[in-house]
């Protein structure tokens, strides 16, 4: 629902991985400005440079990471008053979801431990103590009843909309999607 829904001249900031590369298959708004940064297991300062940017810009930013590149650059909500104009989807998966899309690592012992960082943290906690909003979703209805107040301009505050997956589904929904086009 994110690309339909940003308002004209929005920013939006990708993270890492399984956003970057998925955010490339919608169509976007041609005011929208995209930017992404790119490191290694989600430790790449995106949510830094989201926060500078939001510090500058007159329009709505908007982030989309997963839960590695959030909770690694987590310090960066502590530094000063975040700008309203910030809004950050965070995908929540348990770790570095996009290993455990890639052939060959399903086998591996160290996947989940050393690969993926496997997890079963969500944000909320580290939210309470920064003044930030805070919207979580569990699912399609959830998330459903959440959209607007996620979306909503001139905040005054900024927002985290959580959205809890699982890698299992997700993995299921990439294998999905690829073999139907395929099959086309």
């Amino acid at each position: 629902f994110l690309m339909n829904s940003m308002p004209e001249y929005s920013a939006l900031f990708v993270a890492n991985s399984s956003s970057v590369r998925n955010i490339q298959l919608y169509n976007k708004d041609k005011t929208m400005k995209v930017f992404c940064n790119r490191g290694t297991n989600g430790i790449e300062g995106t949510l830094s440079t989201a926060i500078g940017y939001a510090a500058i810009h007159e329009g709505e930013v908007f982030l989309l990471v997963g839960d590695l590149s959030f909770f690694y650059d987590l310090n960066s909500l502590w530094n000063f008053k975040i700008p309203g104009n910030l809004h950050i989807m965070l995908i929540n998966n348990g770790g570095g979801g996009i290993f455990h899309l890639l052939p060959g690592l399903e086998n591996a012992e160290s996947l989940d431990n050393f690969v993926s960082a496997s997890h079963s943290k969500g944000a909320v906690k580290w939210i309470e103590a920064t003044d930030l909003d805070y919207l979580k979703a569990d699912n399609y209805d959830e998330l459903n009843n959440v959209a607007n107040e996620f979306l909503r301009e001139k905040r005054g505050n900024s927002v985290i909309l959580e959205i809890m997956t699982d890698k299992t589904n997700n993995k299921k929904a990439v294998d999905q999607y690829y073999n139907n086009i395929k099959n086309k």
